[in-house]
């Protein structure tokens, strides 16, 4: 059978054999000519089915609000509740509230995670730390009976199977320096893994001053994902950047090399320093105490995305802690993060699904240009290119504590159409001529911006591209100033060049509405359209 596209350049062929060997030249290289900056710019993975990202809590009491807490997590699309410390997490100590708090995840559309509670010969010494010989007394059968126990509780209720999502292993921050510790936790983490049929993830928290090299050695155990806190409530707005950037760094590069998920876990235990806060609030023209501190969340939280993680975990859902007067603006702000993430916006799947590039590149022109912490430098404006579906997507935050002017080139010239996803980049300017924004940032701002192309080929208006519209794009060729589509200035850039010639390309035979996805010609065809043009062009020639 003819492939469609074959018979659509045939007739091509026909209908333009009397435009001369100049032409067919030029079509020739319409055909078989490399792909272009134009043609491949927008070309990310293809949109897939929504994937969620991971998005946790500790201990979301549920029934301290009359399950408010619980359901307004649900609402913004969070993934999961849990795990939960003390009796209400291990049902080997209190099975009614273990089932109480997975029903009430499960009643709410969420995962749970679910503790492996630590062996009860486990000892904790004065200082917290695990006491070696109490997990050397505990035999290797012992311990896998143990797990088993636990797990028998999820296991065998339909409802507790279905809705717990993860396992975590206690006790947390195992030390990988300690041989017992560690082969305390091989040993938990094979027998999950080998006694749970539905092979569900094993994890273990970290503290936030793990390296990237200890962190490798207890993924190393035979866990599922690198997990740390970055905790950063006390540290300066000026400095918090570089702070989060160390540590998600760390979590990152220690997931690349054991071929496992990087997880940061963020805080929500303490306020913030209210003078910091009162700072901010007015840097940003006087907001909202609620709405400074969700401008810190979001920063702290995409500067970990935009760095590489894949998940997040928030501790904790307690509102109960002394001290903490801000919790209700503290879990707003990861609300809305999750909002943007798995709900009104979609951004998991672009995160998780798409691709990294390296064509934009941004410049401090006015402001600080790095941020320091202790022995941590970054650059102040951290940035990420990612194509995904039809779209790039454009993500900046601002690391400092202070208003920035920034550049950010690579853009192809003549974009008409970028979406400004948070709606806060009032300030952007775009210059078609070179392909370079120009915008503001505020204090700890994050930017993200969809940019789509609707460059359009259909010079003559008649609601297609075709061999006409070529004609309109070569009689104008090399022309510059006030060009239009008519004329051949298909990327609205000013010009009349290749560029455009890419675009007419890239469009050829597709309806006006949808020019902009059409796909390019198959190698087969594009042979087929060098021997029919090279033909017609020979013939004009002998006829001459």
């Amino acid at each position: 059978m003819k492939h469609p596209k074959c018979h659509d350049i045939l007739s091509l062929g026909m209908s333009v054999s009397l435009l001369g060997s100049r032409f067919a030249v030029l079509l020739i290289v319409v055909i078989l000519g490399s792909q272009s900056f134009a043609d491949n710019f927008f070309d990310g993975p293809p949109a897939t089915l929504d994937e969620p990202m991971f998005f946790s809590i500790y201990s979301i009491l549920p029934l301290q609000k009359g399950n408010t807490n619980m359901q307004k997590i649900a609402d913004a699309n969070f993934t999961a509740a849990g795990p939960y410390y003390g009796s209400e997490g291990d049902p080997t100590v209190n099975p009614s509230a273990f089932y109480a708090r997975v029903g009430e995840a499960a009643a709410r559309g969420l995962n749970y995670i679910a503790h492996i509670p630590m062996h009860p010969y486990v000892i904790n010494d004065t200082d917290g730390f695990i006491r070696d010989n109490s997990m050397n007394a505990i035999s290797e059968a012992d311990l896998r009976a143990h797990v088993r126990q636990v797990m028998d509780f999820t296991l065998n209720s339909p409802i507790a199977n279905e809705t717990v999502s993860t396992w975590f292993t206690a006790p947390e921050e195992l030390r990988p320096w300690r041989t017992a510790e560690m082969n305390y936790l091989s040993i938990v983490a094979d027998e999950v893994k080998s006694y749970d049929p539905l092979g569900r993830a094993v994890a273990m928290y970290n503290p936030t001053h793990r390296t990237s090299s200890q962190l490798e050695t207890v993924v190393s155990q035979g866990l599922d994902w690198t997990m740390m806190g970055v905790y950063v409530t006390d540290v300066a707005f000026e400095t918090r950047g570089a702070r989060v950037a160390d540590g998600v760094d760390r979590i990152v590069n220690a997931a690349n090399s054991s071929i496992s998920t990087p997880v940061a876990v963020f805080q929500l235990s303490e306020d913030f320093d209210t003078a910091e806060i009162l700072g901010l609030r007015n840097a940003l023209g006087g907001v909202s105490q609620a709405e400074a501190i969700k401008q810190v969340i979001r920063h702290d939280v995409y500067q970990g995305l935009l760095r590489g993680t894949q998940a997040m975990q928030i501790w904790s859902g307690c509102d109960c802690r002394t001290g903490l007067t801000t919790y209700t603006e503290q879990l707003d702000g990861y609300i809305s993060v999750s909002e943007n993430l798995n709900r009104n916006l979609g951004l998991s799947n672009v995160f998780l699904q798409g691709e990294h590039r390296t064509d934009f590149h941004a410049t401090v022109l006015s402001g600080h240009e790095t941020v320091t912490h202790e022995s941590t430098t970054i650059d102040t404006v951290t940035l990420a290119d990612i194509a995904y579906g039809d779209y790039r997507y454009l993500f900046l935050a601002n690391s400092s504590n202070s208003h920035l002017a920034i550049s950010v080139d690579g853009l192809p010239r003549g974009i008409p159409q970028i979406i400004d996803l948070f709606a806060n980049a009032s300030d952007l300017v775009v210059l078609n001529s070179t392909g370079q924004m120009l915008l503001t940032m505020e204090p700890l701002e994050v930017i993200a911006l969809q940019i789509e192309s609707v460059s359009n080929a259909d010079a003559d208006g008649d609601g297609d591209v075709d061999g006409r519209d070529f004609l309109a794009w070569q009689g104008s060729f090399g022309e510059s100033g006030a060009t239009t589509v008519a004329g051949g200035d298909f990327n609205y850039d000013g010009l009349v060049d290749s560029a455009d010639l890419a675009v007419w390309k890239n469009q050829f035979n597709a309806s006006a509405a949808a020019a902009f996805s059409a796909a390019v010609p198959e190698p087969s065809c594009s042979l087929m359209a060098v021997g029919l043009i090279w033909f017609f062009a020979t013939c004009r020639r002998v006829q001459v």
